[in-house]
């Protein structure tokens, strides 16, 4: 057997290390001396046991059938009432003819393109930037050219966005 090595601690006494091993040890199960004891007992109306592995422990019991989807509601028709879109302003309406002047598709789009219009007007309005104006008219225009509904250059079109906007939606 082979001697313990010896040190000197703060207060210049020896320790082996065996002994350093144990008082750390005794320090480390000092910390968490915090109370972790479970109140209650089995018999108590506050302890419940754990569920065990297969059983539901919340949620809506189920079905005798086997479970599956509830069987959805009947379809809505496209002519049923509620389904109406919006009706368009007579100032919309005078926007949409100039950007059907402007050879712009208005045809299925009066409301996007309505809320370009209006989305440039409250740009305006609150003081945005110019930049912001005209990276709505692109966004708009370029999705435009791209589903055939302008021909041009998506930046010329948003410019005649932004110009039908300021003439006929903005106060």
């Amino acid at each position: 057997m082979t001697p313990a090595r010896t040190t000197r601690g703060k207060a210049g006494t020896r320790m082996t290390a065996g002994s350093g091993i144990a008082v750390a040890a005794l320090i480390l199960a000092g910390c968490g001396s915090g109370d972790s004891t479970v109140s209650g007992s089995p018999e108590s109306p506050t302890f419940a046991p754990p569920p065990s592995a297969g059983e539901r422990t919340s949620g809506p019991a189920p079905e005798p059938n086997g479970g599956g989807f509830p069987e959805s509601p009947e379809p809505v028709e496209s002519d049923a009432p509620g389904l109406e879109s919006p009706e368009v302003s007579a100032r919309e309406q005078t926007y949409l003819d100039a950007l059907d002047e402007q050879k712009i598709k208005i045809d299925s789009l009066e409301l996007e393109l309505v809320g370009a219009g209006n989305g440039i007007c409250r740009i305006r309005a609150t003081g945005g930037a110019a930049e912001e104006t005209t990276t709505l008219a692109n966004a708009m225009a370029g999705q435009l050219v791209e589903g055939g509904y302008a021909e041009g250059n998506p930046e010329d079109v948003a410019q005649e966005i932004i110009d039908a906007s300021v003439e006929q939606l903005c106060p």
